[in-house]
């Protein structure tokens, strides 16, 4: 979409994304008084707020990287290999649910999450430092 739209202007790209977010993060909130938001069903209220909420994070990543180009390391280097992320992070959560008992406090859990996040960006910045870039 974005892609389609460079040559009409970054002007008319931020106020599609805008109106875009705007009017399905409205509509999945109004729908979820008919249908409630439920992830694990994915109801349509729940997809029409998620994409409204994903433009309008899109549109706020694009005016910051794009526009006004300020360089973020952290995302420029999760961004060189990120279905690696995305596995060894779903990987961890397995193991995490494994040793981590569903009865134990909610402390281990987010404290198990942050050291998921911290393996990742240790991954992520080791992989960029040594330019190991693994593709499909």
């Amino acid at each position: 979409f974005i892609s389609r739209m460079k040559n009409s202007g970054s002007r008319q790209i931020q106020v599609m994304l805008l109106t875009a977010g705007i009017v399905f993060t409205l509509a999945g909130f109004l729908l979820s008084f008919i249908v409630p938001f439920n992830k694990h069903l994915v109801t349509s209220s729940y997809i029409l707020l998620s994409l409204g909420l994903s433009s309008l994070l899109f549109l706020i990543s694009y005016r910051i990287m794009d526009i006004r180009r300020v360089r973020i390391g952290i995302l420029e280097s999760f961004g060189k290999n990120p279905l690696t992320l995305y596995i060894t992070g779903s990987v961890l959560v397995v193991l995490q649910e494994m040793i981590i008992p569903r009865t134990a406090s909610a402390v281990f859990p987010i404290i198990g999450t942050f050291l998921i996040l911290l393996i990742c960006i240790a991954l992520a910045e080791v992989l960029a430092a040594k330019k190991i870039y693994i593709k499909l």
